[in-house]
């Protein structure tokens, strides 16, 4: 048996609803309480009384909130999580240092450093700061771009693309030969911070001299650059600008950050196939596919040592990765570090192995030694450049806080706890602003770290400053054994992590085209230009398609002439329901967008070809066949003094029902959020112009904040009556039937719906 619903009640319009039920009024309105208000704001934010101070610590640290009600149960499973996610940055610090084209201790320092301030800053219990695969390649693409312009410009004849060679070359080969510089035996300094000094220097030799000066830039570059990544991710926090980020849709932070994983992907190749130090760096537009182009031409020069280990370690990772998903609940969701198991096994492979570089330096790349001790604190370099930083730096600074804010909402969802956006910004802001003076890059929290630490137990941010403990190791002491570690190797960790990561988005694509054409062009926009232009011109390009599309809804929303299916109280769009009929001389408009400045033009023209005809047309036909009817009426004249004195609107005259064929004219409002002065004046112009060729304007389902603004701009006392305003759609229909059934047969009430 179906349910059914039967409800008798009064018809209420405006008027007669506050007659019936007192309203509580806003004590935010008026003037005066606004003066109040700001009063109060001002006594409050001069207040230094103990509690106040405590009261905003607790809200911009959040620790002290926490911290004292940690329970004791959950030390152990921070502390496990801590120890693998500790060992899950090694690896990550040293892969990520390489994508991003910087010595590996730099990848280090940014996955120590952050996390003292992290722990106290972020709201989250779960998202890990660290080294993020998107962030490392969006800076190296910068640092790439500006290197070139500050070090060695080149206009190359091949597209106009900007190229600096930073080839390396063997130290019998020719070319190093006929350098006027110091002998392949010279002892040169790796690059520290400020002078770029990161603590004890360990010494390099022979061909890598020519590139040092390259690199010293390079890494000046991207320090710089997170340094000013950092201070804007601290103004976006503290400032009503925070909106910004929130136009990173969903669909284009994938988009963008699957097509920067492509691009990561491609710059492996070189380090897969050994062939890193004979590749040209290109930027531009297409400069992937130069450098791809570039890689497969020198196939032949390929270091066999190096393309074995790259195949053995993408096959057992794999495996791997595969044993752990299907076995997850066996290994008690701790999974087996094979990258750091792998590593170990590579160093001590090359170095008790005939493949010592030490022996011969052409049959693999490896990373050479890593700094051993905490770097000295400095400001960056390159500070006179940051406006010419600043678009590439915006971008990552949305990209970082576009990915923590999203990582964030999603594990404090699973997790049921709250976090702070504003907060989350301000965190990450701080950490990327201190690590710049301290040697490390800008970061975010990443999913792979995020899981796994949520995954193996953790609880809180004590997870997260413990899991520093191992990498402070690897700084101070376990740093100088990593030093045969090859380059291919860590280019596999990459691709496996960017292909776990971001890859399967891809086969998300079918759904999302299922579910919304508009979020997949989105995604597919931002990618391609990503790929194809660079990331900074693909995120700022996925968003003004966004912002256009949301744009183009507004002023293009469902719209239409509203009809009641048989028998209810219920009104569908009569162009979609065949049962639907509309209402004999009452039309029902319903716009489902909220009317603003931006589309009151778009409203007007809906409205209009809904109807089917302009008043003003209508009017001056009317106007026409008045004329014409004062003339045939000329004989008499007192039928034509009755015609043309009479006061009565157009509507009592057979013009207007013959011309327009309706009287009441019912718009649906009930989706309207706000109305703005502009668009609440087209609203007057609109019924004024209706009322003249004798159509009655009524408002069905009008919020109080729209009847203000319709109030200030005198849109009652001109055409539109209080009683024509009515609580519901059906309470307006009830009431047109009513008038119109009055008209031919007399007066009477209108008592209920």
């Amino acid at each position: 048996m179906s349910t059914t619903i039967n409800v008798e009640r009064p018809v209420f319009n405006e008027t007669k609803f506050k007659q019936h039920y007192e309203r509580r009024e806003d004590e935010k309105k008026g003037t005066t309480s606004r003066c109040s208000q700001l009063c109060n704001w001002l006594s409050t934010s001069v207040n230094c009384s103990s509690s106040t101070i405590w009261k905003k610590l607790r809200t911009r640290i959040p620790v002290i909130s926490w911290l004292p009600g940690y329970r004791t149960g959950y030390v152990i499973g921070d502390v496990i999580s801590g120890f693998i996610v500790g060992l899950q940055r090694i690896h990550e610090g040293l892969a990520f240092a390489l994508l991003a084209g910087v010595p590996t201790a730099y990848g280090l320092y940014s996955c120590f450093f952050p996390l003292l301030l992290w722990f106290l800053f972020s709201s989250s219990k779960h998202s890990s700061i660290g080294t993020n695969a998107i962030i490392c390649m969006m800076l190296r693409i910068l640092a790439d771009k500006y290197t070139m312009n500050a070090v060695l410009p080149q206009e190359d004849s091949f597209n106009g693309t900007h190229v600096l060679s930073i080839k390396q070359v063997h130290p019998s080969s020719p070319e190093m030969q006929n350098l006027t510089a110091p002998p392949p035996n010279t002892n040169i300094s790796l690059p520290s911070i400020g002078d770029l000094d990161a603590g004890p220097v360990t010494e390099v030799t022979g061909y890598e001299q020519s590139s040092v000066s390259e690199q010293n830039e390079h890494v000046g570059i991207i320090l710089t650059a997170s340094l000013v990544i950092g201070l804007i991710q601290v103004i976006l926090s503290q400032s009503g600008l925070r909106f910004m980020v929130r136009l990173v849709s969903d669909p284009v932070l994938k988009g963008l950050t699957t097509g920067v994983a492509c691009l990561a992907v491609m710059f492996q190749f070189q380090y897969i196939f050994g062939v890193s130090t004979a590749i040209t760096t290109y930027t531009g537009v297409f400069s992937a596919f130069y450098n791809i182009s570039d890689v497969f031409s020198l196939i032949s020069d390929a270091k066999i040592v190096d393309l074995a280990i790259s195949l053995v370690a993408l096959v057992v990772m794999t495996v791997v990765y595969l044993v752990n998903r299907k076995y997850q609940r066996q290994l008690g969701n701790y999974p087996i570090p094979i990258e750091i198991l792998l590593i170990i096994a590579s160093i001590c492979t090359i170095y008790f192995g005939p493949f010592n570089q030490q022996q011969d330096s052409s049959t693999i790349d490896t990373i050479g030694p890593i700094p051993v001790g905490l770097p000295n604190l400095a400001v960056p370099q390159h500070m006179s450049s940051i406006s010419d930083l600043l678009f590439d730096c915006i971008a990552i600074a949305l990209v970082g806080s576009a990915m923590t804010l999203h990582l964030s909402k999603k594990f404090a969802d699973k997790g049921d706890y709250h976090t702070d956006d504003q907060q989350e910004t301000l965190a990450l802001g701080l950490c990327n602003t201190a690590c710049s003076f301290a040697g490390g890059f800008a970061v975010s929290p990443s999913l792979s770290r995020t899981t796994v630490q949520e995954e193996t137990g953790g609880r809180s941010q004590l997870s997260t400053l413990i899991s520093s403990l191992p990498v402070l190791a690897m700084i101070l002491y376990f740093g100088q054994f990593f030093a045969h570690l090859p380059k291919s190797l860590l280019a596999c960790i990459i691709v496996l992590i960017l292909l776990k990561n971001y890859f399967q988005q891809v086969l998300g694509l079918k759904k999302l085209w299922a579910i919304s054409t508009t979020d997949f062009a989105a995604w597919l926009i931002t990618f391609s230009f990503v790929v194809l232009f660079g990331p900074s011109l693909g995120l700022f390009t996925g968003i003004a398609f966004s912002v256009g599309v949301f744009i183009y809804r507004v002023k293009n929303p469902d719209c239409g002439l509203m009809g009641r299916l048989n028998d209810t109280n219920l009104y569908v769009f009569a162009d979609k329901y065949p049962q639907a009929e509309e209402i004999s001389n009452v039309k029902i408009f319903k716009y489902s967008e909220t009317i603003s400045y931006t589309n009151k033009d778009a409203f007007r023209i809906a409205l209009f070809n809904a109807i089917k005809f302009k008043p003003s047309k209508v009017a001056k036909k009317m106007k026409k066949m008045r004329k014409e009817r004062e003339a045939s009426y000329s004989s008499s004249r007192n039928s034509q003094a009755d015609f043309i004195n009479s006061s009565e609107p157009l509507k009592s005259q057979p013009d207007a029902q013959m011309l327009v064929g309706f009287t009441y004219l019912i718009l649906d409002t009930s989706m309207w959020s706000f109305i703005d002065s502009t668009s609440a004046r087209e609203v007057l112009l609109i019924s004024n112009k209706l009322h003249e060729i004798g159509v009655t304007i009524m408002l069905a389902g009008t919020s109080n904040c729209i009847l203000e603004v319709l109030d200030g701009c005198d849109v009652f006392e001109k055409c539109v009556a209080r009683d024509n305003v009515f609580m519901t759609l059906h309470d307006a229909v009830v009431t047109a039937e009513r008038l119109l059934s009055n008209e031919k047969h007399g007066n009477g009430q209108i008592n209920s719906v």
